[in-house]
């Protein structure tokens, strides 16, 4: 399955996408706006599948994604951070075992 234009943005914009999802006091349509504003592509139905998406995903890890944008909007930021370093850590692993030479 091809990546969406969502999942194609730059880090910084998905995470400050994530943190203006995840606090619901921001309609769906300003943020698209603010992704086109920004020079990228998005529809409006993309973003509502990404919305549902982070959703499961928040629902899957146990986050109460309302406790969370009351609590602290920075920490969901930083958890979705460390997320990303740690799926760069497995794909750069997974590249330095293709090109390192076992030593007998």
């Amino acid at each position: 399955m091809p990546q969406s234009n969502i999942e194609k943005l730059p880090l910084e914009i998905k995470i400050e996408l994530k943190r203006r999802l995840r606090s619901g006091s921001i309609d769906q349509q300003d943020i698209a706006d603010w992704i086109r504003s920004l020079g990228y592509a998005v529809s409006r139905s993309a973003l509502s599948r990404y919305a549902v998406k982070l959703r499961q995903a928040d629902k899957g890890l146990g986050i109460d994604r309302e406790i969370l944008a009351k609590q602290n909007a920075d920490a969901a930021a930083l958890f979705e951070e460390l997320a990303y370093i740690k799926k760069r850590e497995d794909e750069i692993l997974a590249q330095l075992k293709t090109i390192m030479v076992p030593v007998k």
